[in-house]
């Protein structure tokens, strides 16, 4: 599922074939589409509101309903247990239960003091990516009533967040910051492990994300790092993978590594073991 944010639409494609991907068809967006999520069946198309599309007919997409937006900008979204958490990129964001798909039941608004970037939701804890260069911890164990617990102060502009339960780390894409490991163990006192800059004054590091000991993050500079992550006290640069240019958004699977980039076109790249500097393009899925 990619977003176009030319044409306001994403596309569906089939990777069973990954050096030719197929195109399958595609879902509107309401305005220029942030983000995509899918939970199953179940596709969230971030766009000016919240559209939910029944996706299992990837060929055939089907509308199933819509969360307005007051603020005409949906960014971001989490769902967890059937509560979404929706970023509204202004300083709120919402939380609905989607039980039922078709009608999405509102429990309640957040206030923020910042615009928001990213969320994401663990054991009861929502975590704002916030840019003015924090993490704003929220308790949403009743998501009927969020309740503020926390602010933590980073270096950069937190862009970016995923989080590893098992180990209570958080891993943040922290613009110019570089990228951060931070202990989550204690939410009112989250603590800083490592900090890899990455050449980040000019760098922007944007997006993150894990599988096991690796962490993939995509850069401004027509970059996406591979970083072992075994020590988090002492996180190695791995492997480096180059695109044509700035890396928008990254997923991996097995072992492939997929990047969208600004050129309309997600590049495929394969993982093998150890291919320092260079792990080799095997496709292209073009939009």
């Amino acid at each position: 599922f990619i977003v176009d944010r030319q044409d306001d639409v994403v596309r569906i494609f089939d990777l069973k074939t990954l050096s030719s991907p197929l195109y399958l068809g595609e879902i509107p967006a309401s305005g220029t589409p942030k983000a995509v999520n899918v939970i199953g069946d179940l596709c969230y198309v971030l766009a000016s509101n919240t559209e939910l599309y029944n996706v299992s007919m990837p060929a055939s997409p089907s509308h199933v309903s819509t969360i307005f937006s007051d603020h005409g900008a949906s960014i971001s979204a989490e769902v967890i247990n059937n509560i979404v958490y929706i970023q509204d990129g202004t300083i709120e964001f919402k939380i609905f239960n989607v039980t039922n798909p078709f009608l999405p039941e509102h429990l309640s608004t957040y206030f923020t003091a910042c615009s928001k970037n990213a969320i994401k939701v663990s054991n009861g804890i929502a975590y704002l990516a916030c840019g003015d260069g924090s993490i704003e911890l929220v308790d949403v164990s009743n998501p009927a009533s969020p309740v503020f617990l926390a602010n933590y102060n980073t270096q950069g502009t937190a862009l970016d967040i995923y989080i590893d339960e098992v180990k209570k780390l958080l891993y943040l894409a922290d613009g110019q910051g570089g990228f951060r490991i931070i202990d989550i163990n204690n939410p009112l006192q989250l603590r800083t492990l490592s900090n890899l800059y990455l050449q980040a004054g000019y760098n922007l590091i944007r997006k993150v994300i894990v599988r096991g000991s690796l962490a993939f993050v995509a850069a401004a500079s027509r970059v996406v790092y591979i970083i072992d992550i075994r020590d988090p006290r002492n996180p190695v640069l791995w492997d480096r993978v180059y695109v044509s240019r700035g890396a928008l958004g990254i997923d991996v699977f097995k072992n492939i590594l997929l990047i969208a980039n600004s050129y309309d076109n997600v590049q495929i790249n394969e993982i093998s073991p150890r291919t320092f500097f260079g792990a080799p393009e095997i496709g292209r899925a073009h939009v």
